[in-house]
């Protein structure tokens, strides 16, 4: 007994690398570029180093550090420094301001409630205390969920409202449009999907928010660093105690580098059929296929066609309200669509096999029993030949 559970201690430490690795790589396929730093001679006790990043920066400032000679992830700073503040913005919605679209934080965000099958708009009013001169709006969505059907701009411009960007279907988290200069801006997304997102921003390219923008880790001497940068979605990636990086004394600067392509990069795909999250017309269902018969932007996988509140994919009646799912005779086909439910052998699906089996038995029986009869008559045959005639 003290051997077997030796060895199965032994088998889950050996697994236990396998597991992280595994786990390391998943979590690296969501960065889409990557730094390889190597520590400067100078660096022979453990020092905090600070990687001077490009800009301007990407829609989720999140990384990822990873110490490749001991194949672990890292605690990390993500270092700032302020120039010239962006003219701050507040965001109304239904009659109220919501600080969570403005805020500057990408794990904080606002649902859209989605009101009805066919779809849902919301529209929102973007205000500033004094004119801002932009060309682009930026949407930053929270993790698995797909883009607006379509975006429209507006803002008013000397008392008139004017349209700048009309019912366009984006490709990505921003959109562009002629620069405009307005202190109140409006902005009305439609969406087939739930729509959530945690950041609206107007882009404002002649007030930059900083100038600098550098990573800092607890660098060990003779180890080489893999550093995961641009994600496509909000990632906290698990790590162990943090050192004290935000003192500058005794920083190291390193020398600013060129990213590289991530090959292990894969766009964010929750339910796993192929198709990106920010393109799937099922996000949280498998439908690879994205048939939309009724054109609603939204797959029939998880439409509801009969608006019971069972997406079709699970429904056991399509066209038929029935969100019990009552199935009486577990045939996959719901009570109130089902024609066949009072017969005895819809209901106990094993009497037909049963009654074919009682039917093979009896043939079977029939044959055997021809077959024992004709040896006996061929023999009777045979006596009565043989029996001598009287003269």
């Amino acid at each position: 007994m003290l051997y077997q559970k030796v060895l199965l201690l032994v088998l889950i430490c050996s697994a236990i690398p396998s597991f992280v690795n595994a786990q390391t790589d998943q979590t690296f396929e969501s960065f889409q570029s990557y730094y390889e730093v190597e520590l400067p001679t100078s660096v022979i006790v453990p020092t905090v180093v600070e990687l001077p990043l490009p800009g301007p920066r990407y829609e989720y400032p999140y990384f990822a550090v990873y110490d490749v000679t001991r194949g672990n992830v890292v605690p990390y700073y993500y270092n700032t420094v302020t120039n010239q503040q962006t003219i701050p913005v507040a965001v109304e919605f239904e009659g109220e301001y919501r600080s969570s679209l403005s805020d500057g934080k990408f794990n904080t965000s606002y649902d859209f409630p989605l009101l009805d099958d066919n779809g849902s708009s919301a529209a929102l009013t973007l205000t500033a205390d004094v004119p801002i001169e932009s060309s682009s709006l930026t949407f930053s969505l929270a993790p698995h969920v797909t883009l607006p059907t379509s975006v429209t701009v507006k803002a008013l411009v000397n008392g008139v409202e004017q349209v700048i960007l009309s019912k366009y279907r984006p490709t990505g988290s921003q959109v562009t449009f002629p620069m405009t200069r307005s202190a109140q801006w409006y902005v009305e997304f439609t969406y087939s999907q739930p729509l959530r997102i945690t950041e609206l921003s107007l882009g404002q390219p002649w007030r930059p928010t900083t100038f600098s923008h550098s990573l800092r880790w607890l660098a060990q001497p003779g180890v080489s660093y893999i550093v995961y940068d641009n994600p496509d979605q909000f990632i906290s990636v698990p790590v162990g105690e943090s050192a004290n990086l935000t003192r500058s004394e005794g920083v190291v600067q390193l020398s600013e580098l060129s990213p590289y392509q991530n090959p292990e990069y894969m766009p964010s795909d929750v339910d796993d059929d192929g198709v990106p999250d920010l393109y799937d017309n099922c996000v949280n269902t498998i439908n690879p296929d994205q048939v939309d018969i009724d054109e609603n932007e939204r797959g029939d996988a998880c439409d509801d066609f009969d608006r019971d509140g069972v997406i079709n994919s699970i429904d056991n009646c399509l066209a038929e309200p029935n969100r019990n799912q009552a199935d009486e005779d577990g045939d996959e086909i719901g009570d109130v669509c089902d024609e066949e439910e009072s017969r005895i052998t819809e209901k106990y699906m094993w009497i037909p096999w049963v009654g074919m089996g009682l039917a093979g038995l009896v043939i079977f029986a029939l044959f055997a029993l021809v077959a024992r009869t004709k040896p006996r008559i061929e023999e009777e045959k045979t006596d009565s030949t043989d029996v001598p005639t009287e003269n």
